[in-house]
């Protein structure tokens, strides 16, 4: 999730755009890993570009070289998540889907690709997210830095994240008052994840970018 709020802060017209799709549609009822995860284990003999590799070699696919691949994405340094949308809003079969990469034939790809759905959904619903601000009163830019080792991870960096409407501030604060109120029901259940809204449609730029 540091990837995509990193995403947001430095693509704001990105974020415009899929917070006014989400809004265009719903209503108030009340009121970046380098490499993929997963290694394979080679069941034959094979070779790849002149490099033997004997059977039963473990090899780790390098994600982020294939997805950025500028014979498959051109311009493959821009955050663009339309570039995987044809001109109708579905995802475009042509491109090839960076869920393959991220995951192959793993059998929880589901779950995860459902489980950023909903927690990037839910964010761009209720808040912005923007540069913090020093205390100097300039923005603060994020850094790129990411840990070192075969998977890498962002660094902590700073920004700011508000709620975007005295709606949403009416649907988080509902949402708190549910989550305490579960808690003193089951004490010793953690507190569940911050839930905005089953109201929440599908926004075609959000899943292109679930899919990014």
């Amino acid at each position: 999730m540091g990837t995509f709020i990193l995403a947001m802060l430095l693509n704001p017209e990105v974020q415009k755009k899929a917070q006014a799709e989400i809004d265009s549609v719903r209503f108030f009822d009340g009121g970046m890993s380098r490499l993929s995860l997963f290694p394979h284990r080679v069941a034959v003999d094979d070779e790849y570009q002149g490099y033997r590799i004997p059977a039963n070699s473990i090899v780790i696919g390098n994600a982020w070289a294939i997805l950025h691949d500028d014979a498959i994405y051109p311009d493959p340094h821009s955050f663009k998540p339309e570039r995987f949308l044809l001109s109708g809003g579905k995802l475009n079969p042509a491109i090839r889907d960076p869920e393959t990469v991220a995951f192959g034939i793993c059998p929880g790809r589901h779950m995860a690709v459902a489980s950023l759905w909903i927690v990037v959904a839910s964010i761009l619903s209720t808040f912005n997210i923007d540069k913090a601000i020093g205390e100097d009163g300039r923005e603060i830019e994020p850094t790129h830095e990411v840990s070192p080792g075969m998977i890498s991870t962002l660094l902590p960096f700073k920004c700011s994240i508000t709620p975007w409407s005295p709606q949403a501030v009416e649907m988080i604060s509902m949402s708190m008052s549910f989550s305490v109120l579960f808690h003193s029901y089951a004490p010793s259940t953690p507190y569940p994840p911050l839930h905005v809204s089953p109201l929440v449609p599908e926004s075609k730029l959000l899943r292109a970018m679930a899919e990014f």
